[in-house]
C-alpha cells in the first residue's frame, strides 16, 4: 500500500511505497539496521517522506558505532550520539506541523546536522573511525543537509 500525501513535497523527495516501514533505497548505512528493518510509528508512517528513513538510518548507524567511539572519548560518543537522533526527532515532529513550527524544527535538525558534521570532523582528526565510515556518514549528513536546507524555507 501506498501513502497519500496531504502537504506538498519538495522536488528532490518522494512518496515511500513501502507499507513495511523498511528503509528502502538506503544500502549505504543499512548494515547499521537491526535485522528486518525497523518499523516507524504510525503518525510519522503517513508522512511519506524519505528523508526520515534517512536520517533514521543515520542515527541508527551512528548508534551502532557509539562503543566504538567511546573507547577513545566518551564525550565525542555522547554527543554524537545525541546530535544524531536530534535530527531523525525534529524531521518528524517537524513534518507533523505547520507553518512557522514546521520550520521551526527543520531549522533545529539542520543545526544538529551541521553538529555532526563538525564532530565527525573532529572523529576523524583523532583517527577514531576508519576513513571510509566517516567518508560513509559524512556523505548522508551531505544528503540530510541539502534536503533540510530545502525544507526550512
Amino acid at each position: 500500500a501506498s501513502f497519500v500525501c496531504r502537504f506538498r513535497i519538495p522536488d528532490c523527495m518522494t512518496p515511500v511505497k513501502t507499507a513495511c516501514g523498511a528503509p528502502a533505497g538506503f544500502q549505504s548505512l543499512t548494515d547499521a539496521l537491526p535485522p528486518g528493518g525497523f518499523s516507524l510509528p504510525k503518525e510519522v508512517t503517513e508522512m511519506p517522506l524519505r528523508i526520515i528513513e534517512k536520517a533514521a538510518s543515520f542515527s541508527a548507524a551512528v548508534i551502532k558505532l557509539t562503543p566504538h567511539i567511546r573507547k577513545s572519548s566518551r564525550e565525542l560518543a555522547d554527543q554524537l550520539s545525541r546530535a544524531a537522533i536530534s535530527i531523525t526527532c525534529n524531521l518528524s515532529e517537524g513534518s507533523g506541523r505547520s507553518g512557522k513550527d514546521r520550520t521551526h524544527f527543520y531549522r533545529i535538525a539542520f543545526g544538529s546536522i551541521r553538529e555532526c558534521q563538525g564532530l565527525l570532523l573532529i572523529i576523524s582528526s583523532l583517527n577514531i573511525l576508519p576513513t571510509n565510515t566517516i567518508t560513509n556518514l559524512t556523505s548522508t549528513l551531505d544528503e540530510l543537509a541539502a534536503v533540510t536546507y530545502r525544507l526550512k524555507f
